[in-house]
């Protein structure tokens, strides 16, 4: 990979430092949609959550046996 490097006299940036937007901010309503899809897909995961059956296990015992 080769980087291309002008020096700082061969650059044009007039007018000085004057930027203009190239299209208006959208970040908010980025950030909004996607928190609404997350909210959405976390609520179908959730109400899609199901536990299977299983048969009936042994209590685990507490006690130790006196041998």
């Amino acid at each position: 990979m080769v980087n291309v490097w002008l020096a700082t006299a061969l650059t044009v940036t007039l007018p000085a430092g004057e930027i203009l937007p190239l299209a208006p901010a959208d970040a908010a309503m980025v950030n909004v949609l996607i928190a609404k899809l997350a909210a959405i897909v976390w609520l179908a995961m959730t109400l899609l959550k199901v536990y299977v059956d299983t048969a009936p296990t042994d209590t685990p015992s507490t006690r130790t046996s006196a041998t």
